[in-house]
């Protein structure tokens, strides 16, 4: 069989998956595609009259309504309103900036991969290695990168079970790189491959497969054995990613019947939109015309007129009757249903703390929701993050780093927390009924605390404050008077540090210095920190 054979479940999926793929991309890709989803009309097939045109007229009047490209955009914008939380090893957290080599970050491809979710419910992560240093960059330099597959680029798999774990023991996938034409440099020409990774006798390998010219024949033009610290890999480092989970198995795409109802929108729109152009553009009518020939036009306009004979009637023809209104009903139910299909993916799950069994059976049914494939995008990002940490040089295997994860936002809706609320948590706290990890756990929930910080981090951060604020202020002479607390304030000031000649007050989310003697503004700053600065420096100057 040739390299590029596909699996039973992938010729069975591939007119589905290409089918929301086009009503993703929208009205172009749509009405590319013609007849294949807007059928022509018993006048359309007739071409010896012209029908191929009247079928152009007819698509190009049709609108596309894009709830499909629209419904996915706006589930992914949910999971990344807030930035995830990518927590790997401080050597490769630089890296995270740029995973593809290109200028993508792991947050920009998180974000790429559920939308692919969302549309498709499938998409693989390849973790690879550069093979040589491109010009002017050392070896040393060269790091792990990825590489997303859509659903339609994975054409075959396989897969064993190895001490209970689902073990990928060869994948193909399909690629289009671009070369350089030979006979003009300024050419790029498209070259469609395939890439297929095995496990040969233990070793991950890749061969590159390229078509023949004027052959049905495929022939190997790389053969790659990558290796970490000179040793070849024992695993293929790719990972699949679905709507429910990051198994092989092929799943039903999410958005699959909402995909169906979009295209037979598409259709009722151009049946609504074809009708409404030939009963409301004006129809003159006349009965009784005097002179001219049987069937010779008739012209209209100011500087024209008709001669009628006795009785002779003109007018101009009206649409009477509920054919469009039905259409016009059609179009707005299926919007509604759209509308009820897309907001599926938002109903809740069952408990955190449900059974096994039970999760099987909900997942069984292929009824993925947003909340389901945040936490299988989760975990295929989490797992291609460990091969990279791993091959960076992480002494653990992949299996190991349960540290290294990549955490996705799970609250879609704004849940702000409110200041009544706040202050209760505030007392708990302070009442220790409340640990401040579970406190900070709730700013961060509330939108107060900062995204990607964790609790010690904060801890951190609000020590090296309160050191660094003790250095600005200084030694205090017991024998000196104490400021008056009231000059230079204005209602609503907090005081947040004192000197022996100056004050600051945070006033309107900034931060005002003051002279203690005179209440002088001394400036103004976006900081604690730089009106700190100022304090040093004035005192530095004397």
């Amino acid at each position: 069989m040739p390299v590029n054979s596909p699996r039973r479940e992938y010729s069975a999926m591939l007119p589905r998956w290409q089918r929301a793929r086009d009503c993703f991309e929208g009205s172009d890709a749509v009405k590319a595609a013609g007849a294949k989803y807007l059928p022509m009309l018993d006048s359309h097939k007739n071409l010896s009259d012209g029908g191929l045109a009247k079928y152009e007229e007819y698509k190009y009047r049709a609108l596309f309504y894009n709830a499909t490209g629209r419904t996915v955009e706006g589930m992914a914008g949910a999971l990344f309103q807030i930035a995830p939380i990518i927590t790997v090893p401080s050597i490769t957290e630089e890296q995270m900036e740029d995973v593809t080599l290109n200028g993508t970050s792991a947050e920009l491809f998180g974000l790429q991969v559920t939308r692919d979710l969302v549309l498709t419910g499938r998409y693989g992560i390849l973790i690879d290695f550069p093979v040589d240093a491109p010009g002017g960059v050392s070896a040393a330099a060269l790091r792990p990168y990825w590489i997303g597959y859509r659903a339609e680029d994975i054409i075959a798999w396989r897969t064993e079970r190895w001490e209970g774990r689902e073990v990928i023991t060869g994948v193909v996938l399909f690629e289009i790189v671009e070369e350089r034409d030979g006979k003009d440099d300024f050419v790029m020409n498209e070259i469609e491959q395939y890439r297929a990774l095995e496990l040969v006798k233990g070793v991950y390998t890749q061969n590159i497969w390229r078509k023949i010219p004027n052959s049905d024949q495929f022939l190997v033009v790389e053969t790659y054995v990558p290796t970490r610290r000179g040793v070849p890999l024992p695993f293929i480092p790719f990972t699949f990613l679905g709507s429910t989970s990051t198994s092989s198995i092929v799943q039903k795409p999410p958005l699959d019947d909402l995909v169906i109802v979009n295209l037979s929108h598409y259709c009722t729109m151009a049946d609504l939109e074809h009708g409404r152009h030939y009963t409301a553009l004006p129809t003159p009518w006349v009965a009784g015309a005097l002179g001219g020939k049987t069937g010779a036009p008739l012209y209209i306009g100011s500087g024209k007129a008709w001669s009628l004979e006795k009785e002779g009637r003109a007018g101009m023809l009206e649409f009477s009757g509920a054919g469009l209104g039905h259409l016009a009903e059609g179009e707005r139910e299926k919007r509604k249903m759209m509308a009820t299909l897309g907001a599926r993916l938002l109903e809740d799950q069952a408990s955190t703390n449900e059974t096994a069994t039970a999760v099987l059976t909900r997942h069984s049914g292929e009824q993925a929701t947003l909340r389901t494939i945040a936490q299988a995008a989760e975990a295929g990002l989490s797992k291609a993050l460990r091969f990279h940490v791993w091959w960076e040089g992480a002494d653990a295997s992949p299996l190991e780093l349960k540290e290294v994860q990549y955490t996705v936002n799970k609250e879609f809706f704004s849940t702000k927390m409110s200041s009544q609320e706040l202050q209760g948590l505030v007392g708990a706290l302070q009442a220790e009924a409340i640990s401040y990890e579970t406190f900070y756990d709730q700013l961060v929930k509330g939108e107060i605390a900062r995204p990607g910080v964790t609790a010690e981090q904060e801890q951190e951060a609000i020590l090296v404050r309160s050191a660094a604020l003790q250095g600005a202020l200084g030694p205090v002479d017991p024998n000196a008077a104490p400021p008056d607390p009231n000059i230079g304030e204005v209602a609503g000031d907090r005081v947040v540090a004192t000197g022996d000649w100056w004050k600051l007050v945070e006033r309107k989310k900034k931060f005002v210095l003051l002279d203690n003697e005179t209440g002088e503004t001394l400036g103004t700053f976006d900081s604690q920190k730089k009106a700190q600065d100022e304090v040093r420096k004035i005192e530095e100057q004397g």
